[in-house]
């Protein structure tokens, strides 16, 4: 206990002379771990796989899509990417990601029978297809642990999700049987916009290895079933940081997500939306 009460000390007499700019200079691992306020801008190149199911309106299931594969909506891109910490106590921070991913693809001819949302889309069909996503997470963290060199910080908070499906459908398309050009449309358009609040819990923990390079790692996790809706979600990451200028610093790491949103009420079209990312990201960091 006496390491840890010392440590607790040093970090006390450091957080009362902090504010004297005539005080001893900061060490650039605190960029890395105690800075009261760091963002970080750049790129992120993941990976993208997402599937829907659209049910027909009796409540029977339709086709499982994949925007990938069946659809050709492009696996890989490259989107914005950023994220903010405030340490507003020497245990307690806020932190925010944002990332939004923008796709469309066309199929001129679909190779196989798909029952989707009201319609029936036959061999041959054409199927336009945009897809939006966008998450932010806000998460709050409380250092449990905390030594000169590393922290270890129980997380909570909440992902904010929005899937935004649009399948415009042409050619072969029916709908009860019957063809859409009887009825006088030469296309019709099938979808979702789904927003949804998704809690998490997780737990964090950075290590200065040196006063200019750290690590991070981060894992949140949740599952709930509410009436007729179930979801789950998957978000790691981890980061290496080098800082060679005490306000400025270079990051790169992986991050993986995964949602699944289910909802089992027959009198609803949407039945099952699976999305998942992956990849590295490259930023810069700010901290004061």
């Amino acid at each position: 206990m006496r390491p840890i009460l010392n440590a607790f000390a040093l970090a006390g007499v450091l957080l009362l002379t902090s504010g004297n700019a005539s005080a001893a200079p900061e060490k650039l691992a605190a960029a890395f771990l105690d800075k009261r306020f760091s963002l970080w801008l750049g790129g992120f190149f993941p990976e993208v796989d997402s599937t829907i199911r659209l049910d027909k309106p009796n409540g029977e299931p339709g086709d499982t899509i994949d925007f990938e594969d069946t659809l050709g909506l492009e696996d890989g891109t490259s989107v914005p990417f950023g994220g903010a910490r405030w340490r507003f106590n020497r245990r307690h921070q806020l932190e925010g990601e944002f990332i939004r991913l923008s796709r469309s693809g066309l199929l001129e001819g679909a190779t196989e029978d798909l029952d989707i949302g009201d319609y029936e889309v036959r061999v041959g069909a054409r199927i336009d297809s945009e897809f939006d996503v966008t998450v932010a997470r806000l998460t709050y963290g409380y250092a449990v642990v905390e030594t000169e060199k590393s922290s270890v910080d129980l997380k909570a908070g909440l992902h904010v999700a929005r899937f935004k499906t649009l399948l415009r459908l042409s050619g072969n398309v029916l709908k009860d049987g019957v063809p859409i050009e009887d009825g006088g449309f030469s296309f019709v358009d099938e979808g979702t916009d789904i927003t949804a609040p998704l809690p998490h819990l997780g737990v964090s923990w950075g290590y200065a290895i040196s006063d200019r390079f750290g690590l991070r790692a981060q894992g949140l996790v949740f599952a709930l079933k509410l009436d007729d809706w179930q979801g789950s979600l998957v978000d790691l990451g981890f980061d290496a940081q080098f800082h060679p200028w005490r306000r400025f610093g270079i990051g790169a790491g992986i991050r993986y997500f995964r949602t699944t949103i289910e909802n089992d009420n027959p009198d609803r079209t949407f039945g099952e939306f699976v999305y998942e990312y992956y990849g590295p990201v490259l930023y810069g960091v700010f901290s004061f």
